[in-house]
Order: structure tokens, then C-alpha cells, then sequence
């Protein structure tokens, strides 16, 4: 066996492995899939950028500023992205979220299946379970997961803001997968004015810290797998070193995906505060 495959071998093994143990204990709290949705209705309308589908939620008023929604790995698949969009077109920007994964977002039915309690199951249910989240993560982990070849999505949703909608100040708001796309937009010669994350996925700490110029809002949960209290921290100061500006603000009682699908166990009020956070620190820096 050469290297190549025994290390392929190795990967799979691992990833079948990792799918083994959530479902052979209690449901876990803090993966990125586990979560809650939100009950609304869309109040905008599906437009196409370039050939990708895209949600646009238009403001009451026109308006010249707008909100480039960069989203976690449920997309178009999950209510609540829609429902946030909606809420960013009430504060005043025309909002639009481009479908990064070309129909091939994590399905919104996966949380119900990952949160629910395995305990009580037969070997058969658990491994339907297990096949299910096997089909739409395999996939999903293979096309999606260089955030760097989804930048043209980014640029092309810009470009139509520009020139269509007149808008003049732009922010990128990311959230888990789409946190890390915010990042690239500050390595690349992509047109934004300011930005903010929440408990951001895949990011390279300090590479990723160290290359940022715009201003940036980091929405930090208090547990999180994939930004530690650590690696934010280290964070914050880089920037600080590098006259960026920024804000870190810290929710007590969350974990990582709280601004999207808070858990039935965090507080109620955080989402909407990391919200309405990220609302003002547009307001300021735009």
C-alpha cells in the first residue's frame, strides 16, 4: 500500500470512526449540526447571481448599504438563515445570501437526527441514523470544504449589489463556514467595508488573524470547538497590534452555533443580542 492511500485509508477509517461515537452516547451539545430552528416565515424572494441561487430580502426604504450573508453549512437548507437575512433587511440593508454550496448544503432535517437521544434505539435505527449523516456529510466534506473556491460566489454577489441595487457600503457577516469565507475576503481583492463573525469555522489562527484589515466584529460563543477562548484572545490582540478595528464580545452560556440554532439549553436572549451587536457595529463602522 503506498502512502497516498494508506493515508486516504487512515481518513476514512477516522471519519467513520468520529460518525461511530455521536451516536453511541448522549446526544451531543456542541457540534455544528446540533441546534434548534427557528419558527417564521421568508419575507423576501430567490433571484439568480451569475447562475447561483441566491435569497435577497429587500428593507422597507431604499437604501444604499447592504448585508453579503455568508452562511453555515445548512444554507439555503435551514429556515433560520432565512429568517436572519429577514431581520438584517428590517434593520435598513438590502440583504442577500448566494447558495455557497450549489444545492449541496447540509439538509436542516440532519439536526432532529443528531440531537435526538440514540440511547433507546436498535442497532438497525442507529445505523440508518449513521447512513444518513454518512450521505450528507461525505459529500459535503469533499466538495465544500476549500471556503477559498467559493470567493468568485462572493465577488459575483457583490458585483450585483453594485451595479443592480446602487449600494455603495457593503458588510459580510459569516457565521460557523461562512466565518471563515470573511477571513479570505481580507486576503483577496474583494470590495467590503466592514464585517463580522460568528463562532467561526476553520480559521487559521495567526495566519488567517494576521491578514485581516477591514473592520471585523468576532461573536464569540463561551465553548467552542472550532475558536477557542484561546484562539480568540490571540486573536484580538493581533488585530489590536495591527491597528484593525475590532470588537470581540463574548456569550456567556453558548456554544458553537448559538447565532444561528441556539440549543434548547443556552439563553434565549443571546442570538438576538449577537444580532443586534452586529447591527450596531455596522452602524459604526459603515
Amino acid at each position: 500500500m503506498d502512502a497516498t492511500l494508506l493515508i486516504q485509508t487512515i481518513g476514512i477509517f477516522t471519519f467513520f470512526y468520529f460518525l461511530i461515537q455521536i451516536f453511541a452516547r448522549p446526544p451531543i451539545k456542541k457540534c455544528c449540526v446540533v441546534g434548534t430552528t427557528i419558527e417564521g416565515d421568508k419575507k423576501g424572494s430567490m433571484t439568480h447571481i451569475n447562475g447561483v441561487d441566491a435569497y435577497i430580502s429587500m428593507p422597507k426604504n431604499k437604501s444604499e448599504r447592504a448585508v453579503v450573508f455568508l452562511s453555515d453549512a445548512f444554507g439555503l437548507e435551514l429556515i433560520n438563515n432565512y429568517i436572519i437575512c429577514d431581520k438584517f433587511a428590517e434593520a435598513g440593508y438590502i440583504t442577500i445570501m448566494p447558495d455557497l454550496f450549489n444545492g449541496g448544503a447540509i439538509p436542516g432535517s440532519l439536526m432532529s437526527i443528531i440531537s435526538a437521544d440514540t440511547s433507546k434505539l436498535s442497532l438497525l435505527e442507529k445505523a440508518n441514523r449513521l447512513f444518513k449523516m454518512v450521505a450528507s456529510f461525505g459529500p459535503f466534506t469533499i466538495r465544500h470544504m476549500d471556503a477559498a473556491k467559493k470567493l468568485p460566489i462572493v465577488q459575483d454577489t457583490i458585483k450585483e449589489l453594485q451595479t443592480q441595487h446602487g449600494i455603495t457600503k457593503i458588510a459580510a457577516t459569516g457565521y460557523c463556514y461562512g466565518g471563515k469565507l470573511v477571513a479570505l475576503m481580507n486576503q483577496h481583492d474583494i470590495n467590503f467595508d466592514t464585517s463580522a463573525v460568528a463562532h467561526p469555522s476553520m480559521l487559521k489562527v495567526p495566519y488567517d488573524i494576521e491578514r485581516i484589515k477591514k473592520p471585523i466584529l468576532f461573536n464569540c460563543a463561551e465553548e467552542d470547538f472550532m475558536l477557542s477562548t484561546k484562539a480568540a484572545n490571540e486573536s484580538e490582540a493581533i488585530l489590536k497590534k495591527n491597528n484593525v478595528v475590532n470588537k470581540f464580545i463574548h456569550y456567556p452560556g453558548t456554544t458553537h452555533g448559538f447565532a444561528v440554532k441556539p440549543k434548547p439549553n443556552e439563553p434565549k436572549d443571546a442570538m438576538d443580542k449577537c444580532f443586534q451587536n452586529t447591527v450596531d457595529f455596522f452602524n459604526e463602522t459603515m
